[in-house]
């Protein structure tokens, strides 16, 4: 803990160090949601997806996917 008169931390150390506390504190998945709830993010999503997937069939989208599980599985199994 820091004491009256002693260096305060820099803005990334406390960064660095709070964060260390919330992921032993509450593990992974919790820590993101605690983070999650300061952060509502910016912008329309729908809006957004719908520009990202207006030129695209369900059928294309999904081929798409099964492409990168396919990718994501074969780096995984050439990992060392």
């Amino acid at each position: 803990m820091s004491k009256v008169g002693e260096l305060t931390l820099t803005p990334e150390q406390l960064r660095e160090k709070g964060l260390d506390v919330l992921f032993r504190e509450l593990g992974p998945v919790d820590a993101i949601r605690f983070i999650q709830l300061f952060y509502g993010g910016k912008g329309d999503y729908t809006e957004e997806r719908h520009n990202w997937l207006k030129y695209q069939t369900v059928d294309e989208v999904m081929e798409d996917l099964q492409k990168r599980r396919e990718t994501l599985q074969q780096e995984q199994e050439s990992s060392p």
